[in-house]
């Protein structure tokens, strides 16, 4: 048998409950947080298109240096949390450090007026702010609430749980793009003779909107909070010892599922940034939908992908997460190669859209967007639902808050900073550059996104199978052998 499987056998506590109060929590604070990373991912870069021109290379450092905060972010109070053996303080301050800072950028409009001829310098504010709120909302999210889920796994509970934060990210991004977008539009001011919007107007009381909705959940964490029981201080030497230790990848690298489960993840989702970073410049600039019909065009998809995925959830808690995760690739790639062949660059589509009523979410000729979405969605709603909770069974549970790192760094790091970089070159090579006039008069260069991104997802979604296959194998093989293997599990407290 083989050593590596042996390690990972490890007893899930199936007497844990979580009440009420727990479940209300792992709710509101993954969908707050969810909310949030949906204004950064989905409305920033829009924000920067309405106000200079969509501008991929300032979209491509953005997703660079919030990837990289987030991911130093995630060690560092990771590795904090663990030796204190509590996730409630970084939880709390980190998600009203994160609303302020989600504030903050929005309030970067009024300084930017003063330099609107400085291209540079206007990326620059822009992107150390958005970097500054990542770091931020990585220490309330990513090490802290997500940390803690994983502290509250058991046998009897890790379907639901995953289920949950499988679904707040589609939750987030189908509240966050629908309302997201009807916000600004009621706040927007709109040309008279066009009836497009002027600028980035609305943009800036959404942000504060958001805002105040995260902080307002960081506040009820911090005074209803409790820590899983079974959480205990765990420290190894100095604290940059501990820190630098999870840089030492022999332990992670022992855990053979975990590294191809990781693998997978990581090239499954660099082909889903690869489109997903700009797809709702795609819809709002490349294909003329105003940002409440691109908010709806996400939105209405991602309810369906969500009730479709339900049957998932069953799977999962019967160890067959690996059934899950082909299909969603399966899935992702038809729906890539469908808006690519079916919708294509647009050049089908009605010229007059604006005027001719096509930018109407409801118009028959918008079906193909919206299954192509749906097909999207599906896969991207099982890949995390199964991923997450495939890998969470398998942290040691000393180091669970500096595995929720590397996590972070083939969830969020790897993928946005290689899916930017691929997105890029792809945009600028096949996607319409145009200038464009901004508010105060400057001229702006754009480069509208394409659907050729598609197609790169559709290749990167084919090439995850490869780790897939041999994550499976161990998984199968690990519980195989945890049903025959006899595991004497101490009841909780």
């Amino acid at each position: 048998m083989d050593e590596n499987i042996k390690t990972e056998v490890r007893a899930n506590p199936k007497n844990f409950k979580i009440g009420w109060k727990g479940w209300l929590l792992i709710w509101g604070l993954g969908l707050a947080g969810q909310l949030c990373w949906c204004v950064e991912n989905n409305w920033f870069a829009n924000y920067l298109g309405r106000e200079f021109g969509y501008n991929p290379g300032i979209v491509t450092a953005m997703t660079i240096c919030s990837a990289l905060a987030t991911t130093f972010a995630t060690f560092l109070f990771g590795t904090w949390s663990d030796r204190k053996g509590t996730r409630k303080p970084f939880v709390a301050f980190g998600y009203i450090a994160w609303g302020v800072f989600t504030i903050v950028y929005g309030l970067t409009h009024l300084y930017s007026q003063s330099i609107y001829g400085n291209v540079v310098a206007i990326g620059v504010v822009i992107v150390l702010t958005d970097t500054v709120m990542s770091f931020f909302g990585s220490a309330g999210n990513d090490s802290g609430f997500n940390a803690w889920c994983s502290d509250m796994l058991s046998d009897g509970n890790r379907g639901q749980i995953g289920a949950t934060l499988a679904v707040q990210p589609v939750l987030g991004t189908l509240i966050g793009t629908v309302a997201g977008g009807a916000i600004i539009e009621a706040f927007s001011k709109k040309d008279p003779l066009t009836g497009e919007a002027i600028g980035a107007t609305g943009y800036m009381e959404f942000f504060i909107i958001m805002g105040i909705f995260v902080m307002l959940f960081g506040i009820l964490a911090l005074f209803t909070m409790k820590n899983a029981p079974k959480l205990k201080p765990y420290k190894n030497g100095s604290f940059w010892h501990q820190f630098a230790s999870v840089f030492n990848f022999k332990k992670f690298f022992k855990m053979k599922e975990l590294v191809w489960i990781n693998v997978a993840v990581t090239v499954y989702f660099v082909g889903f940034n690869c489109f997903f970073l700009h797809v709702m410049g795609w819809l709002n600039f490349s294909l003329q939908f105003g940002e409440g019909n691109a908010g709806m065009l996400l939105g209405i998809p991602l309810i369906i992908a969500t009730l479709i995925s339900i049957p998932a959830i069953f799977l999962i808690n019967k160890n067959r997460s690996p059934i899950v995760a082909f299909f969603s690739i399966a899935v992702t790639i038809i729906g890539a190669l469908y808006i690519f062949f079916v919708v294509g660059d647009g050049s089908g589509l009605d010229p007059n859209r604006v005027t001719a009523g096509y930018t109407d979410v409801f118009n028959v000729k918008n079906l193909p967007i919206l299954i192509g979405i749906t097909l999207l969605g599906i896969g991207y709603v099982c890949s995390i639902q199964t991923y997450m909770v495939w890998q969470k069974k398998l942290y040691p549970d000393e180091q669970r808050g500096q595995f929720e790192g590397i996590r972070i760094l083939f969830f969020v790091l790897f993928p946005m900073v290689l899916g930017s970089l691929i997105a890029q070159p792809i945009i600028e090579a096949t996607g319409a550059s145009r200038d464009i006039i901004g508010i105060n008069g400057m001229v702006y260069t754009e480069s509208l996104p394409t659907h050729y991104l598609f197609i790169g997802s559709a290749v990167l979604a084919l090439l995850s199978v490869i780790p897939l296959i041999f994550a499976t194998r161990l998984h199968n093989a690990r519980v195989k052998l945890e049903k025959t293997t006899e595991v004497i599990v101490a009841p909780i407290d």
